[in-house]
Formats: structure tokens, sequence, C-alpha cells
């Protein structure tokens, strides 16, 4: 049987600062694999927060797939608002911005095993 996050490893992680992973930047659909300083992919089932610095939509992917995100289909976060999210649907963040430019702090909270 395969090994899976329990609550009490799931809650301890969500207590914890997280590892900051990156920063995705997006005016167009970014994930983390195309943003202007790329960084690791995050692992399926992990547990994320991300952050932005202004209005944007925000979902996951299985691969990277930007231009798939819309305000039609992801979920919106107003500036500084903090989000979590089990990477349920695969291992990337889209992220779009409302207008302008967006900075979209992600942090890996835990880790699937």
């Amino acid at each position: 049987m395969a090994s899976t996050m329990n609550q009490h490893q799931l809650m301890e992680g969500l207590n914890a600062d997280g590892t900051y992973l990156g920063t995705i930047i997006a005016t167009t659909v970014k994930d983390q694999s195309n943003t202007a300083s790329p960084f690791t992919t995050v692992s399926q089932h992990d547990v994320v927060m991300v952050q932005p610095d202004a209005a944007c939509y925000v979902d996951t992917a299985s691969t990277a797939a930007a231009g798939t995100l819309t305000s039609a289909n992801g979920i919106y976060l107003e500036a500084n608002e903090k989000y979590y999210m089990r990477m349920s649907k695969g291992a990337y963040i889209m992220c779009l911005a409302v207008t302008g430019t967006v900075n979209l702090k992600v942090r890996r909270l835990a880790r699937a095993e």
C-alpha cells in the first residue's frame, strides 16, 4: 500500500512557514517553469501556499500548460490573499494577472510522500 500524508503531517506542515520555492511573475499565463526565474516543480499532492501582490487567477495543471488558465476557470485571489492548495491536478501552478503584472509567491507547506 502506498504511503500517504496523514492529517497530523498535513496540519504540522500548514502550521510551519514552509519552504519558499520562488515567485511566478505573470501578466499573461505563466507557471513556475516559464516565469522570469524558473524554480523547481512541486510534486503532485504537495500542499502549497500562494500569495499574490496583485489580483490574479490561479489553478494547477499536470503539465506546463501556459494559455489554458482564464478568468472563467481560474480561482480569483485578491492582492496579499493567502491561498492554500493541494496539488491534486498535477505539479504546475498557473497564474494570470487581472491587470498589469502580478508576483505570486509560492511556498511548499507539506511534501507528498
